[in-house]
């Protein structure tokens, strides 16, 4: 792992890096132009490494983040399929999440839109992911939404559904 010249090159109001990675990335001469960023949030156990590291220069604080992450994976409707990968974990580990559908059904996508089954997510924070089925014969339609400009608003509600169900578009 390597971080180039200028990774964070104009990110003046930046307040907290978090690195995932155990071992210090190396970083390049020159790393940030910015005035020190506040704070550096590294995997529980590696401050110390960090802070014998060229990283301790860029940064006034480094803080490991020891706490453990809550993984919540249900089914939208049990009658339909079963999860797999609810549980507390280590931050930055590697977590598989897995989805299986009933006989008759099958497995359509998470609530934020992947269609990877199983699933393999990085532990950063407590998160909530909930497993979309449908009946083996329904029609699945990808709903697509998206703002003109993003610097003047967002919208969210788009991802992929099963016929009839019922979705709610936000601007």
């Amino acid at each position: 792992r390597f971080i180039r010249y200028g990774a964070f090159a104009g990110c003046n109001n930046l307040y907290e890096v978090i690195s995932l990675s155990v071992n210090p990335p190396v970083l390049s001469i020159g790393f940030s132009d910015t005035v020190a960023i506040p704070i550096l949030k590294v995997p529980c156990g590696s401050a110390d490494a960090y802070s014998s590291s060229r990283w301790s220069q860029y940064f006034v604080d480094i803080e490991e983040i020891c706490d453990n992450v809550t993984i919540t994976v249900t089914s939208a409707n049990e009658s339909m399929g079963t999860v797999l990968g609810s549980g507390e974990y280590e931050f930055g580990t590697e977590v598989t999440i897995t989805a299986t559908p009933n006989q008759g059904y099958r497995f359509v996508s998470w609530n934020d839109g992947n269609t990877d089954n199983p699933r393999t997510i990085t532990v950063t924070e407590d998160a909530t992911y909930i497993a979309n089925f449908a009946d083996e014969d329904a029609q699945i339609y990808t709903i697509t939404a998206m703002s003109a400009n993003d610097s003047m608003g967002t919208v969210s509600g788009g991802g992929i559904y099963p016929e009839g169900t019922g979705v709610t578009l936000t601007a």
